[in-house]
């Protein structure tokens, strides 16, 4: 099947996870730099699908707590869960202790992820150090 033919409900999340996370990152940048600058977010977006529907970064996302190493299957190593979005779909960023940073997008029995790479990694990096006070030193700590 042609990808242009495939409509929403037949794409697994393999052929979405991309287009999620960069409107996620391009949706926390623009929530970000309002934060940076002390400011609430003012969306001027003209297409409805391009706005965030919330004025500041503090009533962005669900939660961000730290998933032990083998929580689950196949899940040796620990991270810091920035989650987004609950049930189905549900999306989030995973700061893994190996440093790596990743965006996953799941739905019931499917799941697909991302590993961040150059700009985007280096802006959640930032953004994780700035926002949620953690850096990696061998693995995602808390500074306080």
């Amino acid at each position: 099947m042609n990808e242009e033919k495939m409509n929403e409900e037949t794409k697994k999340c393999a052929d979405l996870v991309v287009g999620e996370m960069n409107d996620r990152i391009d949706e926390l940048r623009r929530l970000y730099d309002a934060w940076c600058q002390g400011e609430d977010y003012e969306d001027d977006a003209e297409d409805e699908w391009d706005k965030i529907d919330c004025e500041s970064i503090y009533d962005h996302g669900l939660g961000f707590d730290y998933v032990e190493p083998n929580t689950f299957d196949e899940q040796p190593l620990g991270y810091w869960r920035y989650q987004l979005s609950w049930g189905g779909p549900s999306d989030e960023f995973r700061y893994v202790d190996d440093g790596s940073i990743e965006y996953w997008y799941m739905e019931w029995f499917d799941s697909a992820h991302r590993i961040l790479t150059g700009r985007d990694h280096a802006f959640m990096q930032e953004f994780a150090e700035s926002f949620f006070m953690i850096t990696h030193k061998g693995k995602w700590e808390r500074d306080y």
